[in-house]
């Protein structure tokens, strides 16, 4: 029985209670944006002289958001009633989204690795099985990894401008090789579809990138012409397939 075959006593008891749900969210989104902005306030103070000598010091103070961050989503579990999350995953999916690119980039700042799903579900106290009554929604955690991706290529940049010219080939590495992972999943749903094709704009940019320090001689580019091979390869035995 769908809600609008409801008796209308129980239809409008359906709305009052989604309404009551929905201002017990709230407050909790509140107090969650603060925290998003102050970390992404000392993360992206890297892009800058300054900020490249201090990202030690950023990502620590970045990381102790992520606290706040995890009470708010242990609240919200408390919140959204079993097998009801996708009602109510609206209110806070930018949000998470939004947690996942600032989380993935601490980790890369940290680690120079991807943050796994499994990893950043535990970071924010949610689950990655999506049977479970508050999962992670696997697109929010795709659109993060792609800000994410985005934001590499821009601290490449500042690197090189203030002469440090190995971490944008490692950068360059990292981006090739997401681009491809992310190439072989299948996704239904077009606006997702078209950002993981946009990468391919982030690739030409960090590959034009180490194609000029390699021109001018401030790095030998023997690792990410393999890469850029390799990636042409795959792309001809595609189109041949």
């Amino acid at each position: 029985m769908t809600e609008m075959q409801l008796p209308p006593k129980a239809f409008f008891q359906g709305i009052l209670r989604r309404r009551r749900i929905a201002a017990e969210i709230r407050p909790v989104i509140k107090e969650l944006k603060p925290c998003l902005k102050r970390m992404s306030a000392y993360l992206f103070s890297i892009y800058n002289e300054d900020g490249l000598k201090k990202i030690p010091e950023m990502c620590r103070k970045a990381r102790e958001q992520l606290t706040k961050i995890k009470e708010c989503y242990e609240r919200l579990i408390d919140i959204v009633p079993d097998n009801e999350f996708h009602k109510y995953n609206n209110f806070f999916r930018y949000q998470t989204g939004r947690a996942a690119h600032l989380v993935l980039f601490l980790v890369y700042l940290e680690t120079g690795k991807l943050c796994s799903r499994k990893e950043f579900t535990e970071v924010i106290g949610v689950s990655k099985d999506q049977n479970h009554h508050f999962p992670l929604n696997i697109d929010e955690y795709i659109h993060g990894s792609i800000n994410m991706v985005q934001d590499l290529v821009r601290f490449a940049v500042t690197c090189v401008t203030y002469g440090d010219y190995e971490t944008p080939v490692q950068i360059a590495n990292f981006v090739i090789n997401f681009n491809k992972s992310m190439s072989l999943l299948r996704v239904t749903k077009e606006g997702l579809r078209r950002r993981i094709r946009a990468l391919n704009y982030n690739v030409k940019a960090i590959e034009d990138l180490i194609y000029d320090l390699s021109l001018r001689n401030h790095i030998k580019p023997d690792i990410i012409l393999e890469a850029r091979n390799t990636n042409e390869l795959e792309k001809n035995a595609e189109a041949k397939g």
